[in-house]
């Protein structure tokens, strides 16, 4: 027997809505009912179970107890929340600002990138022998230097470098920069041309007092080229390839003397370097090999110390040459970046150099590199 919850009408067995009243009851499953109890609840007998919209905990109050865990942990959420967003506009986590050193080894190779504010940047490049720095600017997505733009990403302190197939992947550091006195002065990118007067199989043997650090194209026998040479300067190798200079270069092969030389600005060092070179004997398109590479070091100082280097090179790099050239011109370039107030010191005291133009004859050898002093 069942009783409408709301009027208390007796009702059959199975009845869905109450026929006094109107009100909508609760399933009954077969074999069982539900029977009144004070205060109007009701208690499921055997086999049957209470209307959903009655059922209530024993006691007559309705359990706060979900809703409260609900509350809380939505709370906890917006809380976590808003310690996440906190942190990540601090730095704490996130990676923080982007600006900031950077670095990445490969081999004996350091790279540096320096990202300042205002969207300025440094690119560094050390290993024991040498040290270059190149001016570069970046945006959130881009680092341009030397004319050519690379991708950036950003992961935490990482930092990814892309450049079409090439990678490099970078960390953030509070190392110190290592300073360009920690390098080993290089002699830099000596380069040989050989210019003989008809095809001539010519043998030439560098004899260095320091120590050797890249050579291409290699050696055929002992610090000697075999090549077979052309009037227009190009040649071929013992291995069959042409070539159109030979390429040395090596660390503590002698200390550059400053005893004469120029102080020149850095936004002034094309235009001297232009006039030096033509004095000295090189060619148009041998200064404008040497300017090209050299340039690039130069012009940001606000001045350079600029001394071209005689018989202290020429005795610590010997060229032997089979057949002996009639003409043989070796220019290398020693320089050192200047402040203003080391410039002005030094301009009214250094002696200028001065220059005997040689006139080519017969088969010429030329030669030219450079290295920087700090």
């Amino acid at each position: 027997m069942a009783f409408c919850m709301n009027c208390g009408t007796q009702l059959p067995d199975g009845a869905a809505f109450c026929m006094s009243c109107g009100t909508k009851l609760g399933r009954v499953p077969a074999g069982g009912s539900t029977t009144a109890q004070p205060g109007g609840f009701t208690q499921p007998q055997p086999g049957g179970f209470v209307p959903a919209q009655q059922a209530m905990p024993a006691g007559g109050k309705k359990s706060r107890k979900g809703l409260i865990i609900g509350l809380a942990a939505g709370g906890t959420v917006l809380v976590a929340g808003l310690v996440i967003l906190i942190l990540f506009l601090t730095g704490v986590i996130g990676g923080g600002s982007k600006e900031g050193l950077y670095k990445t080894t490969d081999g004996d190779v350091s790279y540096y990138i320096q990202l300042n504010s205002g969207g300025s940047a440094m690119l560094y490049e050390f290993s024991e022998y040498y040290y270059d720095e190149y001016a570069a600017t970046w945006t959130d997505t881009t680092l341009s230097a030397m004319g050519v733009t690379m991708q950036m990403t950003f992961s935490g302190n990482k930092l990814t470098l892309t450049y079409g197939a090439e990678q490099l992947f970078f960390e953030k550091t509070d190392e110190p920069l290592p300073k360009r006195t920690d390098v080993e002065p290089l002699d830099e990118k000596p380069v040989i041309y050989l210019y003989p007067e008809e095809e001539t199989k010519v043998s030439l043997r560098l004899d260095y007092a320091g120590a050797l650090t890249t050579v291409y194209p290699s050696f055929d026998a002992e610090n000697t080229w075999q090549v077979t040479a052309r009037p227009d300067g190009t040649f071929f190798g013992a291995d069959g390839r042409e070539y159109y200079c030979l390429f040395w270069e090596g660390v503590n092969g002698f200390t550059p003397d400053f005893s004469e030389g120029f102080v020149i600005r850095g936004e002034d060092t094309a235009a001297f370097l232009e006039e030096a070179l033509a004095a000295q004997g090189l060619s148009t398109r041998e200064a404008n090999e040497f300017i090209i590479y050299w340039l690039p070091r130069m012009e940001g100082n606000e001045w350079n110390l600029i001394s071209f280097q005689g018989e202290n090179y020429t005795d610590a790099a010997k060229l032997f040459v089979d057949p002996l050239p009639d003409t043989v011109i070796r220019v290398f370039m020693s320089f050192r970046p200047l402040s203003e107030d080391e410039a002005q010191a030094l301009q009214d005291t250094l002696p200028a150099q001065t220059f005997i133009t040689p006139q080519r004859e017969g088969f010429t050898l030329v030669e030219w590199g450079g290295n920087e002093v700090r």
